[in-house]
């Protein structure tokens, strides 16, 4: 068959409604169900109330004499020095200064053993932006991401004993991805 002239209109979907669109199946009605926009907000109070009892639970004292200690953040910190002795710790102790090596996704080595008043130099050998965070606050001076481009360095000494797991917080969590960790000895 061969058609001459204009085209033939396409066959509306359906050919029953004035405007070719889909019916709304009688009997029923968004206002009659609550429908999806009732559910949505329904589920986002519900969310926002969750969220706010969160928030409201972290707020409270630790302790009846008002100063707060973070217990959580002790049991990151434990979780993190007890990867640290499941892994394979590498002995400097002869050195006076040490390389850690920030590659993509992690550190090389990722656990060493050096003694007290050792320099350790972080290099960014890879291909990204890095950055050194101790998992404990304040354990020792952190290399912000800043500061820690591709190529660049930037040096820790260590002065006291102790174990001082670190991680970069752009490619890990202080127990997960990217981490390592120093332990000083006398």
């Amino acid at each position: 068959m061969r058609w001459v002239g204009t085209r033939r209109p396409a066959p509306k979907p359906y050919p029953d409604t004035p405007d070719g669109h889909r019916p709304v199946p009688t009997g029923w009605s968004e206002h009659e169900s609550g429908g999806l926009d009732s559910a949505v907000k329904k589920l986002t109070i519900v969310a926002a109330l969750a969220a706010s009892v969160l928030l409201l639970a972290g707020c409270g004292e630790s302790d009846p004499g008002g100063s707060s200690s973070d217990d959580g953040a002790d049991d990151v910190t434990q979780q993190a020095i007890d990867l640290m002795n499941e892994g394979d710790v590498v002995s400097e102790t002869g050195e006076s200064e040490v390389t850690v090596d920030a590659v993509d996704n992690n550190f090389k080595p990722e656990y060493i053993e050096i003694k007290k008043g050792t320099k350790v130099n972080f290099v960014n050998d890879g291909r990204n932006v890095h950055n050194v965070l101790p998992v404990a606050e304040d354990a020792f001076t952190e290399i912000p991401a800043d500061d820690f481009d591709p190529g660049d360095e930037g040096a820790v000494t260590f002065d006291e004993v102790g174990d001082f797991p670190y991680y970069c917080s752009l490619h890990g969590t202080p127990t997960k991805g990217m981490i390592g960790g120093i332990r000083v000895v006398e």
